[in-house]
């Protein structure tokens, strides 16, 4: 008999070596929403509502790294303007812009601590991605062609995400992004005027996880 529980012992340390419960991939889906701005000639002392506008966002993103390191594909609509038409700016350039604007982006995202033992982890993140502008106008400049509503942008994100139960985080989080085209249309020879958008938002992320036995050799 002892020999029996000895033999089964050996069967069942083997078994639990060899197999373990291993969490496969965690995937998340995320949505927010918060104020988006734009920098350029026409945000000049020009009042913050002037200059902002809102957005709506909503994402998925994979761990793909020790529930540390995420893929995040990200849409986003909002709308962007500019106006210091009623500011006055001596020597700046005065007039205004309007468009709604869709964007898609890929960006790799690092949680600073893992979710896993902490409630609350700062977070930081850059990619890649392109946007179109929609229903644009502008007080002064030639009518952008539809090449030149399409542009190539590099968002940097920074955040705090805090852990509410093991399927719901809730988070704070800033967004810039980086462009190689004019937004505001105040474009020319020797005209330098670098154009940025950013949004700050507030949003959630909803969690689903696959726990799987898988084979540890």
């Amino acid at each position: 008999m002892n020999r029996v529980i000895v033999i089964l012992m050996i069967n069942l340390i083997f078994a639990s070596t060899v197999f373990a419960q291993k969490e496969s991939f965690q995937n998340e889906y995320g949505i927010g929403a918060g104020v988006l701005g734009y920098t350029g000639r026409y945000s000049v002392n020009a009042k913050f509502a002037s200059k902002t506008s809102y957005n709506l966002n909503a994402f998925y993103q994979k761990n793909i790294v020790n529930n540390n390191l995420w893929l995040r594909v990200n849409g986003v609509f909002g709308q962007l303007k500019g106006d210091n038409t009623l500011i006055e700016n001596s020597g700046a350039a005065a007039g205004s812009f309007s468009t709604n604007i869709a964007e898609m982006n890929v960006l790799a995202v690092l949680d600073v601590f893992n979710l896993k033992t902490k409630k609350f982890t700062p977070y930081l993140g850059v990619g890649v991605g392109g946007y179109s502008l929609l229903g644009y106008k502008a007080s002064v400049g030639a009518a952008k062609t539809s090449k030149d509503k399409m542009g190539f942008i590099v968002p940097v994100i920074g955040g705090v995400k805090y852990k509410v139960s093991d399927n719901v985080k809730i988070f704070l989080e800033a967004d810039a992004r980086f462009l190689n085209k004019n937004l505001d249309n105040i474009v020319g020879a020797g005209v330098s005027n670098p154009n940025r958008y950013y949004s700050v938002n507030i949003g959630a992320a909803f969690s689903l996880k696959d726990n799987i036995a898988k084979p540890i050799w």
